[in-house]
């Protein structure tokens, strides 16, 4: 669930009051809150959607297409009853917001465009399987987790295929993941995952973050 501060918080509830709920929570210094979205919106155009099945039962989506129609104009935050614990949605309405306000550390990642057509799917696609195959089949020096966070700690910046990892000036660690449109999403991660402790890694150019 997305945690944002009192000051976004403050920003934002007008105009969510009536889709989400801010469950506050527990920290030392900070005062924050969990944004809980209560906003269930059946607008899923299945002629254009792609399911994907686990055991012959539905377990989410590997494409979603939505039926805008059901979608009201003044909605900024929403969740689909088929995905309803895993995926928050958010509106042009909504980001525009965000941006409006200058807000920071937050990262949208575009699930549907209306204007992207299946052409143009295809293309980004066989991009980011090309920009992949070349990152996972790097031929130069490299070298184990643990060497690579000695790095990081150092002020380098690391790679493994998809990943890249390195600390920003303020010395905060930041996980980044290649997304389809070649960009970078950056997160800050509280754990790393598992699967990365065992890929082998090489040093990069430092990324601007």
């Amino acid at each position: 669930m997305p945690v944002v501060s009192k000051r976004v918080r403050e920003i934002i509830e007008p105009f969510v009051t009536n889709e989400v709920e801010f469950l506050p929570l527990i920290h030392d210094e900070l005062e924050l809150y969990m944004i809980n979205v209560t906003n269930i919106i059946d607008c899923v155009d299945y002629n254009y959607s792609e399911v994907r099945l686990s055991v012959g039962k539905m377990a989410g989506f590997t494409k979603i297409v939505f039926d805008f129609s059901k979608i009201p104009s003044e909605t900024y935050l929403f969740k689909l009853k088929e995905v309803a614990k895993t995926k928050v949605f958010l509106t042009e309405k909504f980001k525009e917001l965000i941006e409006s306000h200058k807000i920071k550390d937050l990262d949208f990642f575009i699930e549907y465009d209306s204007e992207f057509t299946n052409e143009m799917e295809l293309r980004q696609k066989q991009q980011y399987e090309a920009a992949l195959s070349v990152l996972e089949n790097y031929q130069g020096h490299e070298f184990s987790y643990e060497e690579a966070r000695s790095k990081i700690d150092r002020g380098l910046a690391v790679e493994s295929g998809k990943w890249r990892m390195q600390r920003d000036d303020q010395g905060r660690l930041w996980l980044g993941q290649l997304r389809p449109d070649l960009t970078y999403l950056w997160m800050r991660p509280m754990y790393i995952p598992p699967i990365l402790l065992g890929y082998q890694w090489h040093e990069i150019e430092r990324s601007m973050i």
